[in-house]
């Protein structure tokens, strides 16, 4: 596997890892995620910016959650 496919599947499963976390009702602590994941708290905000953008989130002192009223959550159950 090359190394590019390498960063691509990282960066698949951090995204899927992510996304069912938000989805089970976990409030993600920036520092703690980017620790457990081997990246920088920057380039977790752009993962959320850039790539996850879609969903319902809300951030507040380094923390982020998806809001109880959000669609997705309705869909995903």
């Amino acid at each position: 596997m090359s190394q590019a496919e390498r960063r691509h599947e990282r960066l698949a499963v951090r995204l899927s890892l992510i996304i069912s976390r938000l989805v089970a009702g976990e409030t993600l602590i920036m520092q703690k995620l980017a620790a457990e994941f081997g990246v920088s708290v920057r380039t977790l905000r752009r993962d959320f910016r850039e790539r996850l953008t879609y969903l319902d989130l809300e951030f507040r002192d380094g923390q982020c959650r998806l809001l109880s009223g959000s669609r997705q959550r309705e869909l995903a159950v």
